[in-house]
């Protein structure tokens, strides 16, 4: 095989690298299977390094003439085989460019001294080129299977990946600006090891940030888990209040049950049945203490019995169909995280609507051994527009929030997410995979 021709080829390479970095953090979130997507991913750069490097052997071209526009091609099937909203696909994207181009600029400035022919790109310096961008993947692997994608479901972020974007491109314009054009420019001076001091910040400024980043997140995560769980014990303490006022009503019915019983009678042998229809609607009023049971677990009965309340004092009713196992795979407060944010959006969804329009459906059953599924549904008023991440936007305010975070549990137990907007009716539909979790 000629030399020039293998050097091409060697360039070209480093979009395999790339595809590394842009497909790992978001493994999870493919709309095909891992292995298709693999396939036809090594189809299609193996083609693009041949014919790429064909042409540019043929015509003398170097090889960022092609390289650069087809790496900027290959994010539109980027996008289409990728779940994840737009501003997130295109942070990805572009940092991986970032992790390629530093490969790239360091590895031509690191092999400058063997470098004698003038040709920009050694067989050598493209190995090298490779090699670092292998470390590079050992390094930040981590990141890239871990936190990056952690970071990703976090809906603290969700409005940040946009401007996020413009850093990794922006120290992406510099590096390309800055490859040189000859070896003898590279060698001059003090510009060699001045720009493998400088080059080596871009990785280790990237990594602190995720670090950085990280550390904020979790500690905001924690912050929302305490915030959450607390919430669900003032529930629990305000549940306990009322199943206390119903046992302190049933043990006076069952105390004063005799001195009733004595009336009761007195009045039946006496004939005076139209007091004792009286009496009997007055003890009825004054011993009708309401409790109702949702499920018989303590955590989800609070919660149920505050939405329900919460839903009675604006005049909706709910319609309760709760099943939830003793011994199931799931923490409860992922759960009931999930329930909450689904009722409160209901809740002031159907406050919009005349009183005899608002009710709310809620059902959870244990669909078989490992699946768990939730429904909610509620009428609503206005139109519902769906974004780029398959949630709803509403123009109504406030309705809507905390999808992304039920959006979250549901990918975090491998579960699937159903949101219908059909003949006025907002419809939620879960299944969760209660036997593994991603």
């Amino acid at each position: 095989m000629n030399n020039i021709y293998l050097r091409y080829i060697l360039e070209f390479a480093v979009i395999i690298p790339g595809a590394f970095f842009a497909l790992l953090p978001v493994k999870n979130d493919l709309r095909f299977k891992q292995g298709m997507v693999a396939g036809i991913a090594t189809a299609i750069m193996s083609l693009f390094i041949m014919v790429g490097s064909a042409i540019c052997y043929r015509y003398g071209l170097s090889s960022n003439a092609i390289l650069m526009p087809g790496m900027i091609l290959f994010f539109i099937p980027y996008c289409l085989i990728v779940t994840l909203s737009f501003s997130k696909k295109l942070y990805l994207f572009v940092q991986a460019m970032l992790f390629v181009g530093f490969g790239t600029m360091y590895g031509s400035y690191l092999m400058a001294p063997i470098e004698t022919d003038g040709f920009l790109f050694t067989a050598p310096t493209s190995m090298m080129v490779l090699l670092i961008d292998l470390v590079i993947g050992i390094l930040f692997y981590e990141t890239f299977t871990v936190k990056l994608p952690l970071l990703l479901r976090h809906e603290a972020l969700n409005q940040t990946w946009a401007w996020m974007s413009v850093i990794p491109a922006g120290l992406l314009v510099l590096v390309f600006s800055l490859v040189p054009n000859n070896m003898q420019l590279v060698m001059t001076g003090r510009i060699r090891p001045v720009a493998l001091s400088a080059l080596l910040l871009i990785p280790i400024g990237t990594w602190l940030l995720y670090h950085v980043v990280w550390r904020v997140m979790r500690a905001v995560t924690e912050n929302h888990r305490l915030q959450q769980e607390n919430s669900l014990l003032q529930m629990e303490q305000k549940r306990y209040e009322e199943m206390r006022a119903y046992m302190d009503a049933t043990r006076k019915i069952r105390h004063d049950a005799r001195q009733h019983y004595l009336v009761i009678h007195d009045l039946a042998e006496k004939g005076e049945l139209e007091q004792l229809k009286e009496y009997l609607e007055q003890l009825d009023a004054l011993n009708n203490v309401p409790y109702f049971a949702y499920c018989g677990h303590a955590t989800i009965d609070a919660l149920a019995s505050y939405y329900d309340n919460v839903a009675k004092a604006q005049n909706t009713a709910i319609s309760w169909t709760l099943q939830f196992p003793k011994k199931v795979n799931m923490n409860i407060a992922d759960y009931c995280g999930m329930l909450g944010n689904l009722l409160e959006n209901s809740v002031r969804a159907v406050a919009q609507l005349p009183e005899e329009k608002r009710h709310i459906t809620v059902v959870s059953r244990l669909i078989s051994e490992q699946m768990l599924g939730l429904s909610v549904e509620n009428p609503y008023t206005g139109r519902i527009r769906f974004g780029r991440d398959g949630l709803p936007r509403s123009s109504q305010p406030e309705h809507g929030i905390g999808l992304s975070s039920v959006a979250a549990t549901v990918h975090k137990y491998n579960g699937t997410l159903d949101i219908t907007t059909e003949s006025g009716i907002f419809s939620v539909n879960i299944l969760l995979n209660l036997t593994s979790q991603s």
